[in-house]
């Protein structure tokens, strides 16, 4: 499944040649390509994915691949932008521009179930520690210290 605006904004490929592609694929009626999904249908997707893809050229923060994470799925990612500092060692990464490397990360975790469990594990561990609980003691202590700072402390 694919899911992101059809206007070029998200996939760097043309949206008619990957229609082309998916419509010449044996496989074709399990490939669905959707715009936007409704957030309460998120977590069913993500659960019943095999695997979390995110090749970003640029990325805010990162939030699908812990997403897909919480959820049991291995994730390849891309190595730039804040992806690896957000996702660490639980994901695999790959150079978004090279969509020979992207195939070979994808196909790894398709056809290795020791590593494809590994990532699984991996992630599940990985996102323990974005709880709201630590997100609030991070940013009390950044306000903390740029207070003191101020204060000359």
């Amino acid at each position: 499944m694919m899911v992101g605006p059809r206007d070029g904004a998200v996939f760097k490929t043309n949206i008619d040649d990957l229609t082309r592609l998916k419509e010449s694929n044996p496989l074709r009626d399990r490939i669905h390509m959707l715009s936007s999904v409704p957030l309460q249908e998120l977590a069913s997707i993500y659960r019943g994915a095999t695997m979390f893809a995110i090749t970003s050229i640029y990325e805010g923060f990162g939030f699908p691949p812990l997403e897909a994470m919480a959820s049991g799925v291995p994730v390849v990612a891309s190595n730039v932008t804040a992806l690896p500092e957000i996702c660490g060692q639980a994901v695999l990464y790959t150079d978004p521009l090279d969509p020979h490397e992207i195939s070979q990360q994808l196909n790894r975790l398709c056809t290795d179930g020791r590593l494809r469990a590994e990532m699984i594990s991996s992630g599940l561990n990985h996102v323990r520690g974005f709880t709201w609980e630590s997100t609030a003691q991070q940013i009390y202590k950044i306000l903390t210290d740029v207070s003191n700072k101020r204060r000359g402390l």
